[in-house]
């Protein structure tokens, strides 16, 4: 176990990656020690697909360590804590854990940057998070799937804006690995990649029910929608074997 830069968190490891345990309620006060530090803090919203890709990349393996908070979001690695006995931390369900932030970041009159998605969808968001938190400025915004000379004009007006929060969807190449790349290049701040939170806020995708999301039927919802996922199994497959690995040479 290592002790967290932040009061009311823990830090774990679990085969070997950083998991942050902390309770929902004290999300506000770890936002307010982020933001008073003038530090670059990056929240990462961890699945079992990530956790598994650090394993064998080396680059998101340092992503995940460097991060200000890595919060787990897949049931499967909370029973993979919990079959190797260590302290199990809350299941973050994304979209909630989304909107509690953008609710502190408005009490505390801050601001927010959106990074990502098409044009017409990105409207859409910065509209409904205008209306659902009329004091939090959006202090920018630009598309996602943009045409790579364009991207230190975009890094540069971001700095500018100076966000209390940049957050960052789909069409920004690399997701959490490109925070963790550029990161330096912006002020101090949250940020965070959510791609899926945006889809729901743009109306692209539907928000799973917090009963499928809990008892993890929303998964077979996915799969029907994209059966490519299907070979996502021999991801379950590897896992599972190291489970088993740590298990035995821990006994």
């Amino acid at each position: 176990m290592e002790i967290s830069r932040y009061t009311r968190v823990k830090r774990i490891f679990f085969l070997g990656i950083p998991i942050d345990i902390f309770s929902p309620q004290d999300l506000e006060e770890v936002v307010r020690e982020m933001l008073s530090e003038e530090t670059r803090n990056h929240i990462i919203l961890l699945d079992l697909w990530g956790l598994m890709k650090a394993k064998r990349n080396d680059l998101f393996y340092r992503t995940l360590h460097d991060a200000a908070l890595v919060l787990p979001i897949s049931k499967t690695i909370l029973s993979g804590i919990r079959f190797l006995k260590k302290e199990v931390p809350d299941r973050i369900f994304p979209f909630d854990f989304l909107i509690s932030l953008l609710g502190i970041l408005e009490r505390l009159n801050r601001s927010v940057y959106i990074l990502g998605s098409r044009a017409r969808a990105l409207n859409v968001i910065a509209g409904n998070i205008r209306t659902s938190f009329p004091s939090l400025k959006v202090v920018g915004r630009y598309t996602g799937y943009y045409k790579k000379e364009r991207e230190q004009d975009i890094k540069l007006a971001i700095k500018k804006a100076s966000p209390s929060l940049l957050l960052v969807g789909f069409g920004i190449k690399g997701k959490d690995r490109w925070i963790f790349e550029n990161k330096k290049q912006f002020s101090p701040g949250i940020f965070l990649w959510e791609g899926l939170c945006l889809d729901i806020f743009s109306g692209k995708k539907q928000k799973p029910s917090k009963k499928s999301w809990e008892n993890g039927t929303y998964v077979i919802r996915n799969l029907l929608q994209e059966p490519w996922r299907i070979f996502r199994a021999f991801v379950y497959f590897f896992y599972y074997l190291l489970l088993l690995i740590y298990k035995l040479k821990k006994e």
